[in-house]
């Protein structure tokens, strides 16, 4: 839970700098918002499968969905790399 609320408060520390730095407040914000809201889509993607779908495989506890995890948490990476180049480009 440590490393999810550390990786939201990059993510929000990030758009602000990002959102504070730039010309064009609006553009910028739409820019944001969608990055923002496909982490917390992440973040329920992860929510869902560990309250449903783990617990309906009896994998909690166990190494069978450290897969999922690995997958998750490149997945969540992936999207801060690419949302914040795309959202810093567009600053210039």
């Amino acid at each position: 839970m440590i490393k999810l609320f550390a990786a939201a408060c990059l993510f929000l520390i990030t758009g602000l700098a990002a959102f504070f730095a730039s010309s064009n407040k609006s553009k910028t914000l739409k820019l944001i918002t969608n990055w923002l809201l496909v982490f917390i889509g992440l973040i329920a993607l992860d929510f869902f499968a560990e309250a449903f779908v783990f617990e309906w495989l009896d994998w909690n506890g166990t190494t069978k969905n450290d897969w999922f995890f690995m997958l998750w948490w490149a997945s969540v990476l992936f999207w801060f790399i690419y949302g914040t180049r795309k959202i810093f480009k567009s600053l210039k």
